[in-house]
């Protein structure tokens, strides 16, 4: 179910960006992204993996969009954890244009 619920999220959410952020506030379309590494809220590290995974699926997902070029899992896992720097600044170092970030509480039915 877990899965599922996953899939559905990957997919909705790729189907987001590809629909809304077409184009950036100055009316210019976005043609690179990064998808940071998804934040672990459980508390549980062993919970990671989860987070990890969610983040790979993501990637996967918003690279098929093809006017949108999206950057590597290994190329934003230098930002796993990393706090200190803004978005822009971290969009600046990877060269893209848009920067996805987010957070991942895994829970099971009725918690």
């Amino acid at each position: 179910m877990a899965g599922l619920v996953c899939l559905v999220v990957v997919a909705g959410a790729g189907a987001w960006i590809s629909s809304r952020m077409a184009w950036n506030a100055a009316g210019v379309p976005i043609e690179s992204l990064a998808v940071l590494p998804l934040e672990n809220l459980s508390g549980d590290p062993a919970q990671d993996y989860f987070a990890e995974g969610f983040t790979d699926e993501l990637i996967t997902a918003l690279a098929r969009i093809r006017s949108v070029t999206v950057i590597s899992r290994t190329s934003v896992m230098q930002y796993k954890g990393v706090h200190n720097k803004s978005l822009p600044q971290i969009a600046r170092e990877l060269g893209v244009m848009a920067v996805v970030e987010g957070t991942l509480v895994r829970g099971g039915i009725g918690s």
